[in-house]
């Protein structure tokens, strides 16, 4: 038997001492250790993962082919993923650019009014299939489609088909803005006209032994009524009647006016609920059959014009990424001692979504967010302490939140207005209850037709799952020091001292913001109870009753904010956006609570960099965005 032979010598063999045991202070600190190397790996890794994309991401942006806009060309538009409200996406350690990021509908309004001034867009052709359309969106963006109309050149719209159930009605209210509307052959337009239902789970919840706990103040704040009822209230039932009654006469005005129809004639057709494609031919709601290549080949035509070279087609953001090109090639032809003249600036701050105390930094890697009152205070502050920001515009997008966040909000435009800085208010989808807190202090106030705000009241409880826990014959069992230290608990209701204190408490918030409304408003108490009581009212109704100064859209208030420093129009200042975003390392950096300082000259570089790029991200100046599909090839 032949032994096989290592591929290296043998070691020899050695006797090694045990170690010696570390003490425990030893171990504490060899594991503390070990547990900083970790540490600073993963945020090494972190760091070069974030360069890494951000090299990626400007590689790619290097090779992005220079838009040269040609003599004439047909601006086109494709909405296959509805309207984004949502401009306040900013932060995460993936940067802006890698991910796609559609153009928000105030860019699209903003450079749509542009393009009217520039005798190079002959035409405006819309694609619209599927998405959603919020309606006070819809609105911003007819209103941009009006003055492209009242320029003289044809606007068009085409979609395979008006049937989409998750814009329902509002895609074709938006289609109806224009001079005229294609649509496929076998489609559809679904205009099923408008309703709202909730699920009231109080029955099904007893079922298993989960009961509300809620206070309301007052009858109208009925956020939690689908938990503590079985059936809509009379109240909730007068209000949202009342509500959808106001939106659909404006669509009823609006689609008849726009279609050259009768307001009977629309609402026999919504009362079909569905048109088929000869049908609404038929009946003056579509004015062509067609495909997106016949559209554009009936476009030229009108243009007299023979191909796509002698007229191409520019997609909406490519036309803004050239327009900004042009801008800058503009700015650099200046000789040394030529200067544009100072502009004056007006600071945009956003607050989306949920109202919360603290920061708004919720989404981590993508950047998520939602209005941290220390962050929107914290900017209105800032700006009301710059100089150089002569007013301040407050886009409100939010159902509200926590009292004491929207009073934090509230008490820092107060702090504006004292400083001399007018304060402006632009209403977004929703601005209600704490979302209408937030503006109670403003100069002016503007807000969309179809914007849902009010709802001025409290609401305030919990769930009591005790019932659950005895089913499942689970029992909870501890000690507690004070009458109501298990106030809170879910596994139980609210006892007597507690009821009481819940009434005090929803009492206190409901007379404190009944008086922050009539003191920004100049109301009386008893004025405002009336049109308060958690009632949710359409933006027509509350310009009606006072609760807002105007209807209108964000460029809507920026003019106004322009006109108030006696600067013209948005076009005429600069709009600087607060709260300010941050790079993916800087957001890595706070999120560890290290702060990071620029050297100055990196920061007068920055700065110089931001003013001459500030009409690349702002309403009022040119934008890059994704460009999607382009539907007219």
């Amino acid at each position: 038997m032949i032994r096989k032979q290592p591929l290296f010598s043998r070691p020899v063999q050695q006797t090694v001492p045990a170690p010696k045991r570390r003490s425990f202070l030893g171990r504490v600190w060899g594991g503390m250790g070990r547990a900083l190397r970790k540490t600073c790996t993963v945020i090494g890794a972190l760091i070069l993962f974030s360069a890494f994309v951000n090299i990626l991401v400007f590689s790619f942006a290097g090779e992005e082919k220079k838009i040269i806009l040609p003599d004439q060309f047909i601006l086109t538009l494709t909405l296959d993923d509805g309207l984004n409200e949502d401009e306040n996406k900013t932060g995460g350690l993936i940067p802006r650019g890698l991910l796609p990021e559609p153009m928000d509908v105030y860019a699209m309004i903003d450079t749509i009014e542009r393009s009217v001034n520039d005798k190079r867009v002959k035409a405006l052709a819309v694609s619209i299939d599927g998405g959603g359309f919020p309606m006070s969106a819809v609105q911003e963006l007819r209103g941009a489609i009006a003055k492209f109309r009242a320029s003289g050149r044809p606007a068009v719209v085409f979609s395979p088909s008006f049937a989409d159930a998750a814009s329902n009605f509002t895609a074709y209210y938006l289609a109806s803005s224009f001079d005229e509307i294609w649509m496929q052959p076998v489609g559809m337009i679904f205009l099923t006209g408008i309703d709202t239902e909730s699920p009231y789970i109080r029955s099904a919840l007893e079922k298993i032994g989960v009961k509300g706990a809620y206070f309301q103040r007052k009858e109208y704040k009925n956020a939690f009524e689908g938990v503590t009822s079985d059936s809509m209230s009379a109240a909730s039932a007068e209000m949202n009647a009342s509500m959808l009654a106001d939106i659909m006469d404006q669509l009823l005005d609006d689609v008849s006016a726009d279609r050259k129809m009768s307001r009977d004639d629309v609402m026999a057709a919504i009362d079909l609920g569905v048109l088929t494609d000869e049908e609404s031919v038929a009946k003056g709601f579509v004015d062509h059959l067609g495909f997106g290549d016949e559209v554009m080949k009936a476009l030229r035509k009108k243009l007299e014009v023979e191909d796509e070279k002698s007229m191409p087609t520019i997609a909406l953001d490519d036309y803004r990424d050239a327009r900004g090109h042009e801008y800058l090639q503009a700015l650099m032809a200046k000789k040394p001692g030529e200067k544009d003249k100072k502009r004056p600036s007006v600071a945009l701050v956003n607050v989306s979504d949920m109202i919360v105390p603290g920061t708004g930094e919720a989404g981590g890697l993508f950047g998520d967010k939602i209005a941290g009152a220390e962050d929107i205070s914290a900017a209105i502050r800032k700006a009301a302490k710059d100089d150089n920001i002569a007013a301040i515009v407050l886009r409100i997008n939010s159902p509200g939140g926590s009292p004491s966040a929207s009073e934090t909000i509230r008490h820092a435009t107060s702090f504006a207005r004292e400083k001399g800085k007018p304060v402006i208010v632009s209403m977004g989808s929703v601005a209600g209850s704490g979302g209408y807190w937030i503006a109670t202090d403003a100069s002016h106030i503007f807000a969309m037709p179809t914007t849902m705000t009010g709802s001025i009241g409290v609401i305030a409880g919990k769930f009591d799952l005790s019932g659950l826990w005895a089913k499942l014959g689970v029992n909870w069992d501890g000690v507690s020091v004070g009458e109501n230290a298990d106030m809170w608990s879910f596994n139980k209701g609210f006892d007597e001292s507690g009821t009481e204190r819940m009434n005090a408490m929803t009492d206190r918030i409901y007379a404190t913001f009944i008086k922050r409304v009539a003191e920004g408003r100049n109301m009386t108490p008893e004025q405002v109870e009336e049109v308060a009581r958690g009632r949710v009212w359409t933006g027509r109704q509350a310009h009606k009753i006072g609760l807002v100064d105007s209807l209108g859209g964000l460029n809507d208030a920026l003019d106004y904010a322009a006109k108030d420093i006696g600067a013209g129009t948005r076009h005429d200042v600069r709009v600087v956006r607060l709260p300010e975003g941050s790079g993916p390392l800087h957001e890595l950096m706070k999120e560890l609570g290290i702060e990071v300082r620029m050297p100055d000259p990196i920061n007068a570089m920055m700065s110089a960099w931001a003013d001459l790029t500030a009409t690349s991200k702002m309403p009022g100046g040119v934008a890059v965005y994704d460009a999607g599909l382009n539907r007219w090839k």
